[in-house]
Parts: C-alpha cells; structure tokens; sequence
C-alpha cells in the first residue's frame, strides 16, 4: 500500500499529540501524576516510554509500521516489567487505543489484513493472563475497548475512501468536459474554417473564369491579355492554397460536404425537421430580407441550428421562438424555449458546448451573444451580426 502523503499540519499535530502524551507518561512515571504503579526502577521503564510515544509521531505515515512496532514494544514491556495480574498505567493503553484506531483508518488493502491479524493477535495475546489468575473483567474491558476503536478507524477509513472517489469522480468530470469544450470549440473552428473556405473558393473561381473570359475576348490587346492571364494564374493559386487548407481542416476518413452550404433562405426546412421530431417551433420574420454575404448567411443559419438542438436536448417537448430580424446595420436572431414539459434524458448543464461554438461564429463577424436563463424555467439566446462590417 501506498504511504499517505501527510502535510506539514498533520505531521506538526501528531508530533505534539506524542508530545503531550509522552510529556503526561513522564509525569505519571516519575512525579505519579496519574496515580500509576511502575514496578522496577522508573529508569528501565524511560526507554519503554520515550518508543511508545515516539511511534505516535509516525502513526499516519506509516501505520501498519507503527502497530507492529507499538505492539511488539508494549507486549516486551508489559511482560519484562509488569506483573501478570498488574493493570498496566493509563497512559500506554490510550497510546495503544490512538495507534489502533490509525491502523483501522489509514491503511487498505494487505495492509488492511495485516492490520486485523495483529489486532486479533493481542487479544488472543491476552488469555495467558486470564489463566493466571487475572480478572476477567480487568482483560475483557481493554480488549473491549481497542475493537471499539479499531471499528472507529475502519468507519472513518469507509468514509475517506468515499470522498476520495467522490473527489477523483469530480475531478475526472470536470476533465472530460473541459476536454470535450476543447474539441468541440476546435471541431466548431474547423467546420466555419471549411464553410468560408467553400464561400471564398466560389467566389475566387467565378474571378478566375471571368478573367478567362476576358483574356480570350482581348487576345489582341497584349497587355491587357497579360493583365488577365496575370489575374488568373494568381487565381488558380489562391485557389490551390484553398484546397490544400481544407485538407488540413478535413479530419483523417472523413469528406468535404457535397451539398450547397445552408443559409437564412433554408430555416423554414429546419424548423420543420425540428417539428417532425415533436418540438413545437415557430419562425418569426421582422424586416424585408435583404441579402447578406454568404459567409454570415452560413453563420446566422448555424446560430439557429445549433440553438434548436440545444433546445431538443435540454427543454424537450418546450415551445420554441425563432426569430430573425433584419435590421438597417445588423442581422439579429432570437432563440426562445419555455420551461421543459418532460424531464431530459440525462442531466445536462446550461450553457454547454454548443454556445462556445456559436461565440466563435458570432466573434468571427465582430457580433455580440448573450445566453441566459430567462426565470421562468426557459432559456433565451439573442445574438447581433453586423452587417456593415461584412
């Protein structure tokens, strides 16, 4: 078993409980301060004392160690210098209940074991002194009182083991979800990366065609020619450096999408997708649309999708407001959910990984987006895109 890595408060209370203790022996032994009996001269029971209470100072940090150790010092003398029928001093046997009660909540596993064989061993220890003649009562009351305290420490060494795992379990979570932000943030950050890289390859490919065009139609004007033929080649470069950028972006298996990328005119198909699966969605239009560039368009239709899921995931069954207001300087959206109508299928947090995903878009346009709750057991997200700045 592992040693329990104590901290200095721990190492500086054990010290001074053995201080104390060591310091109320002494006094018993040479003052009898506790109305102890100590037969022989006290001299040759001062080395006894000092290694009992010195154990003490090691009892966490080694506790196993420490049992067998304070047993095997304890029994040499008790049986050296005390007579059978002699109650031991009061000192030694709360030493003996403190070193027991560690062993029951320090240790784990092997040393666990070992710990109840030494334990039994000293009791068994004590039927000798039984048939000589010594009480019963005088033998059963200790052995009483060290199972009590060796219980004690188990009991305590249940609960630790549980805040322990209750601790690592947390700790674990709260690993894996900052792992899974991490992820979704980078895959979010790569998806718009491949989305405006479709955008900016269309548009640089209808500049290579026209300058194509115009080369031809101007085939006997040398300079504009070459003009155009210069127009183009870089082009067809910018072009090259798009695709070798997607490549990047494209995660390992997986395939550039084949369909035309989504925008505003396409949230009516998803807002009845989101219905068909049995969530009560309305779209609400303000403002005559006007067109926007397309890498915003990809942008504002994302916002709404990602909103919805959310809403599918955490407030199933709520009725939900989509609404999309095009404004003279900014594109707003507004996703609203009432309070859930049956209970999720699993606990989830607000605020989850899809809204890092949606600061990101919303921060790519110089936008802003607020996410809260709104008291009522719903949930609101507004998000503004500038127009002008696109």
């Amino acid at each position: 078993m592992e040693a329990p890595v104590l901290g200095p408060r721990r190492w500086a209370w054990d010290a001074a409980l053995a201080g104390v203790l060591l310091a109320a022996s002494l006094a018993d032994l040479f003052g009898g301060a506790l109305q102890g009996v100590y037969p022989h001269s006290v001299w040759a029971h001062l080395p006894f004392v000092v290694a009992t209470s010195l154990v003490l100072v090691v009892r966490r940090r080694w506790p196993l160690v420490a049992l067998v150790t304070f047993a095997v010092v304890q029994s040499v003398w008790f049986w050296a210098l005390f007579p059978v029928d002699q109650q031991p001093p009061l000192v030694p046997f709360v030493q003996l209940l403190i070193v027991v009660y560690t062993a029951g909540a320090y240790t784990d596993g092997r040393a666990a074991r070992a710990a109840v064989v030494v334990v039994a061993l000293g009791i068994v220890s004590d039927l000798p002194t039984v048939l000589a003649g010594k009480p019963v009562g005088e033998v059963a009351g200790p052995d009483v009182a060290l199972l009590v305290a060796f219980t004690f420490g188990l009991v305590f060494a249940g609960l630790r083991h549980r805040a322990d795992e209750q601790e690592q379990r947390a700790v674990r979570a709260e690993r894996e979800q900052l792992e899974a932000a991490e992820r979704a943030a980078a895959e979010e950050r790569a998806r718009i990366a491949r989305e405006l890289h479709d955008v900016i390859s269309h548009d640089v490919s209808l500049i290579v065609l026209r300058a194509s065009v115009e080369r031809r139609v101007h085939d006997g004007d040398d300079a504009t020619a070459q003009a155009l033929a210069s127009i183009e080649s870089t082009g067809r470069e910018a072009l090259t450096e798009l695709r070798r950028m997607l490549g990047v972006l494209r995660r390992h298996g997986s395939e550039a999408p084949l369909e035309p990328q989504p925008g505003l005119a396409q949230l009516p198909d998803l807002v009845e997708q989101t219905r068909a699966a049995g969530q009560p969605v309305d779209l609400v239009v303000h403002g005559d649309p006007v067109p926007v560039p397309p890498g915003l368009d990809i942008a504002a239709y994302r916002i709404v999708q990602e909103a919805l899921t959310n809403v599918t995931k955490h407030a199933v069954g709520a009725p939900v407001t989509a609404t999309v207001r095009y404004g003279r300087g900014s594109l707003d959206i507004e996703v609203v959910n009432g309070a859930p109508q049956v209970e999720p299928p699993a606990p989830a947090a607000r605020g989850g990984h899809g809204l890092a995903g949606m600061r990101e878009r919303v921060a790519l346009f110089g936008g802003s987006l607020e996410a809260s709750p709104d008291g009522g057991g719903g949930f609101r997200l507004r998000a503004s895109l500038p127009l002008a700045a696109t």
